[in-house]
C-alpha cells in the first residue's frame, strides 16, 4: 500500500487490513442538484469504501432530463429547494437553459448529518452553505466537485468568478 494510506490509517481515517482494501471510518456526503443514471454505479462503489454515505439532492430529476428516476442502493435525501429556469447566452452565441437550484435547507441537513467530508457539487448555493458549515466545523473535509470547461467559465460575470474563488479559497480540495 502507499504512505499515504498508511498516513490515513495512522489517522484513523483508513483501516488496510479490511478486505478489499482500505476502508474510510468516516460519514461522507454527497451535494448535487440531481441523480442521473450513470453517476449511480459510481456513488454506490463508493459505498463500500466509506464509513456512511449519504446524497442530498436538489430536486428528484430535472425538468429537461427524460431519466427514471433511480436510486440503486444509496441513501438519498431530496431537499427543501427552490428552483427556476434561466436561460445563459455567452459571447459565443451559445444559449443553454439551465435550472437553478437553492436547497435552503442545506446548512441544517449537514448539522443533523454530522458529516466528515462534504462534496458539494458545482459553484452554486449548496456549494456556498457548505462552505459556511465548513467554515464553523474546519475539522470537516470540503471538496468543490464541478464539471466546468474554460469556454463556458470565460464568459461568466463577474459576481460568479468572485463567489467562485471564494469556494475555492475555503475548499480543501477541488
Amino acid at each position: 500500500m502507499s504512505e499515504h494510506y498508511e498516513a490515513l490509517e495512522t489517522l484513523g481515517f483508513v483501516n488496510l487490513h479490511e478486505e478489499g482494501g482500505p476502508l474510510m471510518h468516516r460519514r461522507v456526503c454527497i451535494l448535487t442538484n440531481f441523480l442521473a443514471p450513470y453517476r449511480i454505479p459510481q456513488f454506490e462503489a463508493l459505498m463500500p469504501r466509506v464509513g456512511d454515505l449519504r446524497v442530498f439532492l436538489s430536486t428528484k430529476m430535472e425538468r429537461n432530463r427524460s431519466w427514471q428516476v433511480v436510486w440503486g442502493n444509496l441513501d438519498v435525501v431530496v431537499q427543501n429547494c427552490v428552483t427556476w429556469t434561466h436561460t445563459f447566452r455567452n459571447v459565443y452565441g451559445y444559449r443553454d437553459n439551465a435550472e437553478i437550484h437553492i436547497p435552503y435547507d442545506t446548512f441544517f441537513r449537514l448539522l443533523a448529518y454530522k458529516p466528515d467530508v462534504i462534496i458539494a457539487n458545482e459553484f452554486g448555493a449548496r456549494t456556498v452553505l457548505s462552505a459556511l458549515y465548513h467554515m464553523i466545523f474546519p475539522k470537516t473535509v470540503l471538496i468543490a466537485w464541478a464539471t466546468l470547461s474554460d469556454r463556458t467559465e470565460a464568459t461568466r460575470g463577474s459576481l460568479r468568478v468572485l463567489i467562485r474563488r471564494w469556494i475555492l479559497n475555503k475548499a480543501d480540495g477541488a
